[in-house]
């Protein structure tokens, strides 16, 4: 499994030409089944690459957190 992370919007009807393979929606729905049961792989290195990507945008939870933007 390969996590990447964009900081920038995409075209997806522009990017779709990249895509090497097509999955038909009962094979996605397979696969989403099976995750949820068996959960997913993620390599150690990968691993690392998500928790530093997370800590640089999530926030710690607290009730100001909870309440968004504004704290409202």
């Amino acid at each position: 499994m390969i996590i990447e992370l964009s900081t920038a919007n995409f075209d997806i009807e522009q990017d779709i030409q990249h895509f090497d393979r097509k999955v038909s929606t009962d094979e996605l729905y397979a696969t989403h089944q099976r995750a949820w049961k068996e959960g997913i792989y993620v390599d150690d290195e990968q691993w690392a690459v998500l928790k530093k990507s997370a800590a640089a945008i999530l926030v710690e939870n607290s009730e100001a957190s909870s309440k968004g933007a504004g704290g409202i």
